[in-house]
């Protein structure tokens, strides 16, 4: 298993809404060089993003070129999914914590399934879903494809996921058949809904006004 981080994640950007009901979008870039050989279980770290703060709703890869180096769409082995990978700092110490101050749970596919579906056709023929094997998922054969996101707010109390920062990224399941011949560039793009979330259990409770007089609320001014 290897670790592959995107410019984004080097220089440790945060991204994270500014207006809350407003759809946002977060993008950038990696290049995978000539010889890479993808192992199972690897991770490519995309970007990181404010979990608690947005419900992502649709993603977007467009890949210059098959990330599975065998000339055979059908040949080709690389297969995986999307989703959140908690936060490292340089020295691999975990940034990511829920409300209670726990360290927030990983969910490699929680973003798209490997049998995730385009919502926009994918621009290779053959190409009929994100991450499955025989060549089938564009994380093997490239091109250009929007999904929707699998991430849905649980309840109407929990809009974001319980987590300060996490990762989006590839986790590999299963591994490329052949080293790349030719470097692939990845250009990403996650949309998503801005929402607020108290990521304090203790932080103060919301002032009401039938409660003013008890001590249970935030006191009026």
């Amino acid at each position: 298993m290897a670790t592959y981080n995107s410019p984004q994640i080097l220089m440790a950007t945060r991204h994270r809404p500014i207006y809350d009901g407003l759809l946002h979008t977060c993008s950038g870039t990696i290049v995978f060089p000539v010889g890479t050989l993808i192992a199972t279980t690897s991770t490519i770290r995309l970007m990181r993003v404010q979990a608690n703060k947005i419900v992502p709703t649709r993603f977007i890869l467009d890949a210059s070129g098959n990330l599975d180096g065998h000339a055979a769409l059908g040949s080709r082995s690389l297969a995986g999914t999307l989703g959140y990978v908690t936060s490292l700092d340089k020295n691999g110490t975990n940034l990511s914590f829920n409300a209670a101050g726990s360290a927030a749970t990983a969910i490699p596919a929680g973003l798209l399934a490997a049998a995730t579906t385009p919502i926009v056709a994918g621009s290779v023929t053959s190409v009929t879903n994100f991450g499955g094997g025989s060549g089938v998922g564009q994380l093997a054969s490239g091109g250009v494809a929007v999904y929707n996101t699998l991430l849905t707010p649980a309840d109407a109390l929990m809009r974001g996921y319980d987590a300060n920062v996490m990762d989006v990224a590839v986790t590999t399941t299963a591994a490329s058949s052949t080293a790349l011949t030719t470097a692939v560039q990845w250009t990403f793009t996650l949309e998503f809904l801005a929402v607020g979330r108290d990521q304090d259990v203790n932080f103060a409770k919301p002032y009401v006004y039938a409660d003013r007089y008890t001590n249970t609320t935030q006191i009026s001014s």
